[in-house]
């Protein structure tokens, strides 16, 4: 049966005072509570059956999240003002529509990707983090983030990651524990080094590889490439000393993905 919305006018109303403490990483990882926008994101969260408390909207929304309202009419909804909802919304020009979600931080423990990870470490920028896991997911890897500042569920992430942070195997690790996990189950670590000898093409990428992949401007550190069994590079010809690091780990998936699928996309 369809909720019908309950409506709140003033931008200092409690419950929207307490929404749009949610944009805080502090209030989020205090209520493990998420803020949710955008079409896209919102309907990829409510496919993974994300514990929700409600969805807020007003009425200027737009056509593509006025029918992901419409397609979910069972879940509890509040109608804003157009002064409310701006004091929640994250994006500067907002579609009229916010998914309050309950979210839980992944445990490495419970980490189950396939035979290809991605291990970003040290990202610093949450729209480089959330490109990395739209690539991975393109790809059909898992992610490990491993000592990293951002918020996975940081809105921009989010937005980044259009929404496959909510479907995506990730999780958050240590150096320590990331490197641990892996070699227990038998990855071969490649890690991304300007330095290599060897281009990343010449590697093989077709058993069970975690490919290490290091902040841009000061890649990877001596522990971690010490720790990889093979060091690769990607050539460069131009005056840029360094890629973004979501384009580094986009050329080394994709590359792991045309040695394990030569089969179905042979030489013309």
């Amino acid at each position: 049966m369809a909720h019908s919305s309950r409506r709140i006018l003033s931008p200092a109303n409690r419950t929207v005072k307490a929404l749009a403490r949610l944009k805080r990483r502090r209030a989020r990882e205090q209520k493990s509570e998420i803020l949710v926008e955008g079409a896209r994101e919102i309907s990829r969260a409510l496919k993974r059956v994300v514990p929700l408390a409600f969805l807020v909207w007003e009425e200027r929304i737009a056509p593509e999240e006025a029918r992901v309202l419409q397609t979910n009419p069972d879940i509890p909804r509040i109608l804003l003002s157009e002064a409310a909802f701006q004091k929640i919304a994250y994006r500067e020009n907002p579609s009229g529509l916010i998914l309050h979600a309950r979210v839980e931080m992944p445990r490495l423990e419970a980490f189950s990707p396939g035979p290809l990870v991605l291990v970003a470490v040290g990202i610093e920028k949450p729209g480089n983090l959330g490109a990395m896991m739209r690539t991975a997911d393109a790809c059909g890897a898992g992610l490990i983030a491993a000592e990293t500042n951002v918020d996975p569920y940081n809105p921009n992430v989010i937005r980044a990651s259009t929404g496959v942070v909510f479907s995506l195997p990730w999780a958050l690790a240590s150096r320590e524990a990331a490197l641990r996990w892996l070699k227990a189950r038998g990855f071969t670590l490649v890690a991304s080094s300007p330095h290599a000898r060897t281009t990343y093409w010449e590697t093989d990428f077709t058993g069970p590889t975690a490919i290490v992949v290091g902040p841009e401007h000061s890649g990877l550190e001596d522990a971690w490439l010490n720790a990889a069994d093979v060091r690769v590079a990607i050539p460069m010809y131009g005056e840029a000393d360094s890629l973004n690091a979501s384009v580094s780990a986009a050329l080394l998936l994709y590359e792991a993905l045309r040695q394990r699928n030569s089969n179905l996309y042979p030489p013309a």
